[in-house]
C-alpha cells in the first residue's frame, strides 16, 4: 500500500492549510469540527495520531492486501476495530487503497461533503480515547451472503407478522438489532461523493462501514446481500441529500451494536417493477437480509426499516411495504417501519398493514401478482418504435443498459453505452426538462409524433432513476413527496374484497 511514501507527500499539505487555496472542503470541514466538536485540537493532538494509526497499516496487514468476499458466495470477514481504524487512517490521507479515496470531498466546498469529513473527524476524535484493549477486542465483521433457495411466495401459507411505524424515529434510531442500508448492487457506489443519500448518510456516522466498500468490493448479485456487524454510531446529523448536516459527535447508545444490513432494490423503469419476476426479485432480496443471525443464543427479532427502493430508485412505496413485510413474515422476523419525517405515510401505510392482517403470504402475493398497470402504460419501446423506428428502439436498451451499469459501479461501461445510444438518438443527449425529468428533446419528438405527453410522462417517469442522474432535487422531491398511486388503490379494493 506505500503508507508511508504517500503520507510524506500529502502531510504537509495538511498541515499547511491555512496558508494555501488546496483542498477547500477539508480546511472548511476543520475549521467547522474545532468549533463544533468539544475538545478538538485537529493539528496538534490529532492529526499525528490519525498518521501513526496509518502508520500502523504495514504491521497490521504484512500482506498488504485485505480479504476478500467476491460475488457468487458466501463468507465472512472479520477485522479488530484497531484494523479498521488504520485502514480508515491511511484511506483519510489518500493512501491508495482499493476504491476509497476521501479527496473528492477535500477539493470540493460543497456543504454536503464538508459535513461528511466533519463526521470521518468526529470518528477519529471518538476513538482516539478508546483503550487499546477494547479496540483489539472487538471486531468489525463483514458477511456476504448467496442464497438459491427462497420461499415460493405462491404457496407460502403463513399469516402476516405485524409492523409498527413512526414517521418521528429514523432507522438507526431503533433499538431492533437489524438496520437496512438501502444499498447500491455495489456499495456506497464503490466510492465517496460530496452527495447524501440514505447509504451515503449511514456510512457517514457510522465510517466503520466503509472497511466493507473494500472487502464486499463487487456488486451483490440478484441472490445476495450483506450483513455487517459491530459498526458503531459516532456523529449526530439532521437533513437528507443537500440539507445533510453534521450536529455533532455521538456515543453508540445501544448495546450490542445494530447490524446494518445492505439490500439493494430494483431500479424502477416505466413498470417493471409490478412484473412478477421482479417483485420476486426483491421479496427474496428481502427475505435473505432479513433472515434473523443468532446472538448469544437469542434471534435478531426485529428489523428496522422504510422506505426501501421508493426514493430514489423511483419505486412505489406500497408496493415496497409490502414486499418488505412478505419476507420479514417469511424469516420471522418484526417490521419496524419508519417513514422519516411523513406522518401522513405512516397512516397511509398502518391502515394497509391493518387490513393485511388477516391474509396469509400467499394470500397477499397473489393480490401482488393480480396487478396489471394501465393498458394506456404501454410499454415505451414499442411506442417508440410506433412513432419512429427501430435504430430509436436500439438507442433506448443502450440507454437502459447504461444505467444498470452506472448503478453497479462500471463507469467506463456506462459512458461506452450511453455513447452508443447517444448517435443512434441523439436527441437522449439532451438536458432533461425541469418537472418531467425526460430530455427535451426527446419529448418534443413525441409529442410532434402525436404522442401524448401525458402518456410519454407516465412511461418514462421511472426509466431513469433520480440517483443515477444526479439531480438532487429530482431525488428530494421523490423521497418526500410518495403520493397514492393506482397498485396502492388496487391493493386497498383488494384486501377491501
Amino acid at each position: 500500500w506505500n503508507v508511508q511514501s504517500r503520507l510524506a507527500s500529502i502531510i504537509s499539505q495538511v498541515k499547511n492549510l491555512s496558508s494555501t487555496p488546496a483542498l477547500p472542503g477539508l480546511k472548511a470541514a476543520i475549521d467547522k469540527a474545532e468549533n463544533t466538536i468539544p475538545n478538538l485540537d485537529f493539528y496538534g493532538r490529532l492529526l499525528p495520531k490519525i498518521q501513526a494509526w496509518a502508520l500502523e497499516c504495514t504491521k497490521l496487514f504484512p500482506s498488504g492486501k485485505l480479504n476478500q468476499l467476491p460475488s457468487g458466495g458466501t463468507g465472512k470477514v472479520e477485522l479488530t476495530r484497531s484494523q479498521v481504524r488504520s485502514i480508515l487512517s491511511a484511506t483519510f490521507f489518500d493512501v491508495p487503497i482499493g476504491s476509497l479515496s476521501m479527496f473528492s470531498l477535500y477539493n470540493s466546498s460543497n456543504n454536503v461533503g464538508v459535513a461528511r469529513i466533519m463526521c470521518q473527524i468526529a470518528y477519529f476524535h471518538q476513538i482516539s480515547t478508546e483503550n487499546q484493549n477494547i479496540l483489539e477486542d472487538e471486531h468489525i465483521i463483514v458477511n456476504r451472503r448467496c442464497s438459491s433457495s427462497f420461499p415460493d411466495w405462491s404457496t407460502l401459507d403463513k399469516p402476516l407478522s405485524a409492523a409498527s411505524f413512526s414517521s418521528e424515529l429514523r432507522i438507526e434510531e431503533s433499538k431492533a438489532l437489524s438496520h437496512v442500508d438501502f444499498a447500491n448492487a455495489k456499495l456506497h457506489i464503490g466510492r465517496i461523493l460530496p452527495s447524501a443519500t440514505q447509504e451515503e448518510i449511514l456510512f457517514s456516522i457510522k465510517p466503520e462501514l466503509f472497511i466493507a466498500v473494500l472487502i464486499a468490493d463487487e456488486g451483490m448479485k440478484e441472490n445476495e446481500s450483506i450483513r455487517i456487524e459491530g459498526a458503531r454510531q459516532y456523529s449526530d446529523y439532521s437533513g437528507y441529500l443537500d440539507s445533510f448536516t453534521f450536529l455533532g459527535v455521538k456515543k453508540q447508545c445501544f448495546s450490542p451494536v445494530p447490524d446494518i444490513i445492505a439490500i439493494d432494490a430494483l431500479i424502477a423503469k416505466g413498470n417493471n417493477q409490478f412484473e412478477e419476476a421482479n417483485m420476486r426479485r426483491d421479496t427474496n432480496k428481502a427475505y435473505l437480509g432479513f433472515f434473523p443471525r443468532i446472538r448469544d443464543d437469542e434471534v435478531d427479532a426485529t428489523v428496522s426499516s422504510g422506505n426501501w427502493g421508493s426514493g430514489a430508485f423511483g419505486g412505489d412505496v406500497s408496493l415496497k411495504f409490502v414486499q418488505q413485510l412478505l419476507a420479514a413474515s417469511a424469516a420471522g422476523v418484526m417490521l419496524e417501519y419508519s417513514t422519516f419525517q411523513n406522518p401522513s405515510l405512516e397512516k397511509r401505510l398502518k391502515a394497509i398493514n391493518d387490513m393485511l392482517q388477516s391474509k396469509t403470504v400467499s394470500q397477499v402475493w397473489k393480490i401482488l401478482c393480480s396487478y396489471s398497470p394501465s393498458s394506456e402504460n404501454e410499454c415505451l419501446i414499442q411506442k417508440i418504435a410506433q412513432y419512429h423506428g427501430s435504430k430509436q428502439v436500439q438507442a433506448l436498451k443502450h440507454w437502459n443498459k447504461a444505467i444498470e451499469l452506472e448503478e453497479l459501479g462500471s463507469f467506463g461501461d456506462s459512458v461506452a453505452q450511453y455513447s452508443r445510444a447517444f448517435r443512434l438518438w441523439p436527441a437522449l443527449d439532451s438536458p432533461a426538462c425541469d418537472h418531467d425529468n425526460i430530455p427535451r428533446e426527446v419529448l418534443l419528438e413525441a409529442n410532434a409524433c402525436g404522442v401524448p405527453k401525458t402518456l410519454f410522462v407516465t412511461q418514462t417517469d421511472n426509466v431513469v432513476a433520480p440517483y443515477l442522474t444526479g439531480d438532487s432535487e429530482s431525488m428530494k422531491n421523490r423521497a418526500s413527496n410518495l403520493p397514492v398511486s393506482d397498485f396502492e388503490n388496487h391493493l386497498k379494493r383488494c384486501l377491501c374484497a
